[in-house]
């Protein structure tokens, strides 16, 4: 909102805050001995900066998400062993404000009561940014303190729904539908033991494989009355396709570095032009999490992004009894849905998978026993 407003200073003091909370992060953490999933994360992001430097592209670019990257890994790894309950209940309030401002900004910039660009978190189609973990936090902290999902929680993912269908936000909208689905899949008591985790497995394979075939547009024809008739978008999901292709490519020439971290303009420059010039294509990213990192790394950085994801799973995996990791699950499912059409590296996203590689250390659930969790959901 600061950059659309033109309040460029307010941005920068924004950065310069966040640059420091990184650094402070970094410092407390080199107190003890890093996680494996800290570990995957320092490779991608090393990796990374060496396809920045070796491409000869902006260092700059390449710092911002990198950092917000792995300083949020290094702070779950850091609060999951003091009160991580207590954290997480402060990110769901802090979200929860962030909500009533967005709603507030929406409902004053549709009525014209005042004259602003853009609302508090931005354009729509980035609200699941925040609105996914906003509902997976929401659904833990229940889940501690009432041992079920509660009215609370699942009025957090109505309210959410209904501003995503406000502005039609398409790819945002299906993801979080979702969650209801998803959530039964996980929670049902007839998947105790493995077979809920196996689930997720399943649909890590399934999304794995889908991404091969939209983004090679092989599948996306016998879409056409899902994404047309029913989300009423073009074939080409606003261009995405276009920006699939042009990652595709480049691979073939660039299969180990990618084109790093181009600027911004620079990047916009580099799809709009691979794109035949297509109007929709004037973005810096190219709406899919496994090319975004393959854009920016190459294959060896779409691999360690993938090993992330398996070390995610597999946390969940090894506490499958645990309530939270299947819910935790659920929102990682959400995730990977959602990443098909966007890029999610957004350091509120990385926090749904800081928490699934910590879930061992979220407490049992203080007002009502473990054993009938499962009962009440």
């Amino acid at each position: 909102m600061f950059k659309y407003s033109g309040l460029s200073f307010w941005d920068d003091v924004f950065a310069w805050l966040k640059a420091a909370s990184a650094l402070i992060i970094i410092v407390l953490y080199l107190r003890q001995r890093p996680s494996t999933a800290t570990t995957v994360v320092a490779a991608l992001c090393f990796w990374l900066g060496l396809a920045t430097v070796l491409t000869r592209t902006s260092i700059v670019t390449f710092l911002g998400p990198a950092v917000g990257l792995i300083s949020t890994f290094m702070l779950f790894d850091i609060v999951s062993k003091h009160d991580f309950i207590t954290f997480l209940k402060w990110i769901r309030n802090l979200l929860s404000l962030y909500y009533f401002l967005n709603l507030l900004s929406y409902i004053i910039k549709e009525t014209g009561m005042a004259n602003i660009p853009i609302t508090f978190l931005g354009i729509d189609n980035r609200w699941i940014y925040y609105f996914l973990p906003w509902i997976v936090v929401s659904f833990i902290v229940a889940i501690y303190e009432r041992g079920q999902a509660t009215v609370g929680a699942w009025a957090v993912w109505l309210v959410c729904l209904l501003q995503l269908a406000a502005v039609w936000s398409a790819g945002a909208m299906v993801s979080i539908l979702m969650w209801p689905l998803l959530w039964g899949c996980f929670m049902a008591k007839k998947t105790t033991g493995g077979f809920a985790i196996r689930r997720l497995g399943v649909i890590f394979i399934v999304v794995i494989a889908l991404n091969v075939l939209i983004t090679a547009d092989i599948i996306l024809p016998s879409l056409r009355w899902l994404i047309v008739d029913v989300l009423h978008k073009d074939i080409t999901l606003a261009g995405r396709t276009y920006l699939w292709e042009s990652v595709l490519r480049l691979l073939e020439t660039k299969p180990m570095t990618g084109m790093g971290a181009l600027a911004n303009d620079s990047a916009i420059d580099f799809f709009y032009s691979s794109s035949g010039y297509v109007f929709a294509c004037m973005v810096n990213h190219p709406h899919n999490n496994f090319l975004y990192y393959a854009f920016r790394g190459g294959f060896p950085a779409m691999i360690l992004y993938g090993a992330l994801c398996y070390n995610a799973i597999r946390s969940i995996d090894k506490n499958r009894d645990l309530p939270y990791a299947r819910c935790l699950a659920a929102g990682l499912s959400c995730f990977f849905l959602a990443a098909l059409i966007d890029t999610m590296d957004f350091s509120l996203m990385h926090m749904i998978f800081a928490i699934s590689c910590n879930v061992s250390c979220l407490p049992v659930c203080s007002s009502t026993p473990l054993k009938r969790i499962y009962s009440n959901i």
